[in-house]
């Protein structure tokens, strides 16, 4: 909702985003970023592009619900992964090795569920890592990416709803 409403307020205006960047004494990649849903504006930058574009207090509005919700989507990981999408976000380049597994990144749907279904977490649990999951990829389906998995993982038979 926010990336959808930053872009059309911008866009009704006639603007470009190095003009909204000029006006806020921010980058173009920054007003980019926020079009993308690569970052969120943080409060200040959320009040200034509110005054700029005439919007009352829409886009500070939106851009604390949508901190609410990362945050939110933060806590359902387990520790050890909670900074992870941060770092995948602000990353130009990724590089994985797995010996048994399909990375997360480039796992169907139905692979991720059977691989986080697997009995160790409950059924909440599972649903909520898979659903996080493919919204890390959805992140990816724009611009230029090139993915490859070339291992074991890969030969890797699949009966039914288990792996071997």
């Amino acid at each position: 909702m926010l990336v959808a409403t930053l872009k059309r307020l911008r866009v009704e205006r006639r603007m470009s985003q190095q003009a909204v960047a000029r006006a806020l004494n921010v980058s173009k990649s920054l007003i980019a970023s926020f079009e993308q849903g690569r970052l969120i504006p943080q409060d200040d930058t959320a009040g200034a592009l509110d005054r700029f574009l005439g919007s009352g207090d829409t886009i500070r509005k939106l851009s604390a619900a949508a901190h609410e919700d990362r945050e939110h989507q933060r806590q359902q990981q387990p520790n050890w992964f909670r900074d992870w999408p941060d770092v995948e976000r602000d990353a130009l380049a990724l590089r994985w090795h797995e010996t048994s597994l399909i990375p997360g990144l480039l796992q169907t749907k139905r692979y991720a569920e059977m691989i986080l279904g697997s009995g160790l977490l409950t059924r909440a649990q599972s649903d909520g890592y898979t659903a996080t999951r493919m919204g890390r990829q959805a992140q990816y389906s724009t611009g230029r990416t090139f993915r490859s998995c070339s291992s074991r993982s890969m030969r890797r038979p699949c009966v039914g709803d288990t792996l071997r």
